[in-house]
């Protein structure tokens, strides 16, 4: 059986003035970064988010640096003479590990969500960041396809190009980026934590009937 698990309510939709004391502590403004929240490893394929964020137009990148939200995991990612330049710059900023309050504001206030891991069970973040109304750019594979369904923009995640195209237009495209919130708002709605419960119990009685 599958269960799909549910974004915490804690993730809502919120105004500049509410995210505002957040942004200021980050150094971020509002509608004015690209964020992905992830442990730093691998298979979560920041390196190849950062090679599309790069093929961005300069004034694209400029308005929107790529933000990085999570602690450090197995491996070494983003560890390249470019990263650290983008790092000293600006335009690469490694958040670390970010209190759940603090980052359902982040994703309230994003440009754009991005999400291009290579491998995921689930991909839990992308009905976080729906819920909260970022527009969502995310992987087309595996778990996180259908776990993000017809709520976001869904990349190849080897296709750099891909990628960037998809996080230009939802920049820079406000219509693109509305839809894209209106629907992920909506998908991400339909998962429930008492729906995984009734499930979860729901598969327990198939296996214990035999």
């Amino acid at each position: 059986d599958v269960v799909p698990l549910a974004p915490s309510r804690l993730f809502q939709p919120a105004d500049e003035a509410e995210a505002a004391a957040t942004l200021r502590r980050y150094g971020l403004s509002d509608r004015g970064f690209v964020l992905t929240v992830s442990t730093l490893e691998p298979r979560k394929n920041l390196d190849g988010l950062l090679a599309a964020w790069r093929a961005l137009p300069e004034p694209v990148q400029a308005r929107a640096p790529l933000v990085v939200a999570g602690g450090a995991g197995w491996g070494t990612v983003l560890a390249d003479p470019a990263a650290d330049r983008l790092r000293q710059s600006g335009g690469l900023r490694l958040l670390g590990h970010v209190p759940d309050a603090d980052l359902a504001l982040l994703c309230a206030r994003c440009a754009a969500f991005a999400y291009v891991s290579l491998y995921e069970g689930f991909g839990l973040p992308v009905l976080e960041a729906m819920l909260a109304g970022a527009p969502v750019v995310a992987s087309a594979t595996t778990g996180t396809g259908e776990t993000a369904g017809r709520g976001a923009l869904l990349v190849d995640p080897l296709d750099h190009g891909a990628i960037a195209a998809a996080l230009h237009s939802v920049v820079e495209d406000s219509a693109i980026a509305a839809g894209l919130r209106a629907a992920g708002q909506a998908h991400a709605g339909t998962f429930s934590w008492l729906a995984t419960a009734d499930l979860l119990v729901a598969s327990w009685q198939r296996a214990l009937l035999g």
